[in-house]
């Protein structure tokens, strides 16, 4: 309503200015006609017509400047304002000078027309004036708006270049991490594979082959959901079973309790679970159980080791927390997440471990794959 009100003193107002000033010129000429014709006076004429068309004059122009003027639209509303201001003044002082009944001076219809005329022509120009200077308190508002947008965004580019900085930071930990066991293992069998060993050239061979995996794992972190990969159904089951045949099983034994089949890639899954069954195994001080299960949405690994104290439960996905180790496991397991776009979180598992739980799942069915 307000804004609808506005646009139409904004359109008007110069059409306002004009129709005062074109009426106060024609009051003028009018005037002057009558007392030449009346009383044959030419200078006195002129005299009247310049006190009353000259305020007329300004009018005029003001109506055909202010919409060429530098003076913000939205303040035309000021400049009719003030012309009514000064118009309704000078109106009432007149009328009260009337009403005093020692006043010597007799108000008449000429004297009231050229006052009124001055009054409504000091008014434009005093809200000429104050409207240039509301539009340049405008301008110097939206300035400091700019700048403060600017320096916003400089302040958050700044903060992204700089998270963009520590994640390029915990990629190249998090890839020497995940390379230096294959890599140990290939300078160890190296020698003797070089000597014809078949065992050692096997050992060698699988540890490039992780190498080579781990290449692609990092990659597929570092471009996130934006990397395009053909998903298929994998069974949870299988493949935890195929990585705790793979680690230190002499301290763990292992309980899947899910049948769930993943949307995913199986290496991926694979690694995942390799670095939630290593940090079990790590923490625990005697055997440990670890379980995989099943939840709505997702799934769960659990073990009963001595858990996760709830304040630290953020802090161990972050690069380099660390209890033990090189404390880059869990920073994997959580940027591998991230990149499949499922939620994670820790809890505290049914026999007093840690429980990290994998929701937002997409769920897959093997046998209609097969088919």
């Amino acid at each position: 309503m307000r804004r609808g009100v506005a646009h139409i003193v904004t359109k008007s107002a110069p059409w306002v200015l004009a129709f005062a000033g074109t009426t106060y010129v024609g009051l003028a000429v009018g005037l002057a006609v009558l007392v030449v014709v009346g009383n044959g006076g030419g200078v006195v004429g002129i005299l009247d017509f310049i006190i009353v068309g000259g305020p007329g004059l300004v009018l005029l122009y003001g109506g055909y400047r202010l919409p060429r003027s530098d003076i913000d639209p939205d303040a035309y509303s000021r400049v009719v304002a003030w012309c009514l201001a000064g118009f309704a003044i000078i109106l009432g002082f007149l009328g009260l000078l009337d009403l005093e009944p020692l006043n010597p001076f007799r108000i008449t219809v000429w004297s009231a027309t050229f006052s009124t005329a001055i009054g409504t022509a000091s008014g434009f120009l005093v809200g000429m004036y104050d409207a240039r200077a509301t539009t340049q308190a405008r301008q110097l508002q939206e300035q400091h708006r700019q700048l403060r947008e600017q320096r916003e965004k400089l302040e958050r580019r700044q903060q992204q270049l700089q998270r963009q900085n520590r994640r390029l930071d915990s990629f190249a930990s998090l890839l020497a991490h995940e390379l230096r066991n294959p890599l140990s293992i290939a300078q160890i069998y190296h020698e003797q594979a070089a000597d014809g060993d078949p065992d050692a050239a096997e050992e060698v061979e699988s540890a490039l082959d992780r190498i080579e995996e781990m290449v692609e794992v990092i990659l597929f972190i570092a471009r996130g959901q934006s990397e395009q990969i053909d998903q298929e159904a994998v069974e949870l089951g299988a493949v935890a079973e195929e990585v705790w045949d793979d680690i230190d099983s002499s301290r763990t034994s292992l309980v899947v309790e899910s049948d769930q089949t993943l949307l995913s890639d199986a290496i991926h899954l694979r690694h995942l679970l390799e670095n939630l069954f290593e940090n079990a195994v790590k923490h625990a001080e005697e055997d440990v159980t670890i379980r995989v299960g099943r939840l709505p949405s997702g799934f769960y690994v659990a073990d009963d080791g001595p858990g996760i104290p709830e304040d630290e439960r953020e802090a161990v996905f972050e690069a380099g927390y660390t209890t033990d180790g090189t404390g880059f496991g869990l920073l994997f397991v959580a940027e591998l997440a991230e990149a499949y776009g499922w939620d994670y979180a820790i809890t505290t598992g049914t026999d007093g471990g840690a429980r990290f739980e994998f929701t937002n799942v997409a769920l897959g069915d093997v046998a209609e794959q097969r088919q």
